[in-house]
């Protein structure tokens, strides 16, 4: 009996699990790593457009849609009629004997549509308070300052700055705005559309203060500060964030450079838009990109910018307003 040859049971190995774990957590990782280079190539070199054909509309993969279904409002004072409020800069305010994006939108979508596109204004503020506003009255017209007195009611602020604001702005275009903003009834505002092109990012207004979301002077805290009170205060209001279009950068030695690979301290272009989509994403506002949803880039900006190389011209702002036009189309529907 001592030569009998050992059972099948007594010869079975053990599955060595402390060599399969890591094997298949590397052949895991390697998968993500390959398709994170894959898509990465592929907004390099100017993908095609995604066509979902239940939405109707061309769609990026960045592109965040959030639009609330008309029946979970909270109240009924919905007149049946679309109301989208146009906050923003340079880009939306364009209209010299061309093509106006707020115009455009509101005749592709049927709505009324309030442009108050303020053009010299930023999305981040340069001081954390207005209490010395003498000293940067453009601060008043920064889009937290407009949301908070939209919110609050209060113009004084503006009525304030106005007469200090630099000569390169247009005080009569400022003040009309103005003016009629104290007017809307912001209640019946369907969608607030926020535009702000690359200024902020030309000006080296920070993307973000990692110690403050709430910080004012930077793109990330003005957005954030706003968002925390439009859905209380304004609950069926919905709200889409678009991003900025490709532009250039003048560099020191009067070069031209693409605002995807320059960084002027605060990170490039698209990093800019990472933080503000992310943001819209935590807030429920939807995200259009217009930087890669728009064919706009270093081999096409010769024929889609004006000379400033940041504000598309009609050709450019017509692709602009039907990109935003089709998303407002397919996702809102009003009865």
């Amino acid at each position: 009996m001592d030569n009998q040859q050992p059972t099948e049971k007594k010869t079975k190995r053990k599955l060595n699990y402390h060599r399969v774990i890591p094997i298949a957590l590397g052949i895991l990782i390697l998968i993500i790593l390959i398709i994170g280079v894959v898509r990465l190539i592929i907004w390099n070199q100017g993908q095609e457009y995604i066509i979902d054909e239940s939405v109707d509309v061309e769609s990026e993969p960045e592109d965040l849609i959030f639009f609330m279904d008309p029946s979970i409002y909270t109240d009924n004072n919905d007149d049946g009629k679309l109301t989208i409020l146009a906050l923003g800069n340079d880009t939306l305010a364009y209209d010299k004997g061309g093509i106006n994006i707020a115009e455009q939108i509101a005749e592709q979508t049927g709505a009324t549509v309030y442009n108050c596109a303020l053009e010299g204004s930023y999305m981040a503020a340069l001081q954390p308070t207005v209490t010395n506003i003498e000293e940067n009255p453009l601060d008043a017209f920064s889009f937290f300052w407009i949301s908070d007195s939209i919110q609050t009611g209060n113009w004084d602020l503006q009525y304030k700055a106005l007469p200090l604001l630099p000569d390169n702005i247009d005080k009569k275009s400022y003040t009309e705005t103005i003016d009629f903003m104290k007017t809307i009834d912001y209640a019946s505002v369907d969608l607030l559309i926020i535009y702000y092109d690359g200024h902020d990012y030309l000006n080296r207004n920070p993307i973000a203060n990692p110690t403050n979301i709430y910080d004012v002077t930077t793109m990330e805290g003005s957005f954030t500060g706003c968002f925390e009170r439009y859905p209380i205060n304004y609950p069926n209001m919905q709200a889409m964030l678009i991003s900025p279009t490709f532009c250039y950068v003048t560099t020191e030695d009067g070069k031209l450079e693409g605002c995807d690979l320059a960084d002027l301290g605060h990170g490039n272009l698209p990093t800019c838009m990472t933080t503000l989509q992310t943001q819209a994403q935590n807030y429920g506002v939807s995200y259009v990109d217009n930087f890669y949803g728009i064919k706009i880039n270093a081999e096409t900006a010769d024929k889609y910018l004006l000379n400033d190389g940041i504000t598309p011209n009609d050709e450019g702002r017509i692709m602009i307003a039907e990109r935003i036009s089709g998303f407002i189309n397919a996702r809102i529907i009003k009865e």
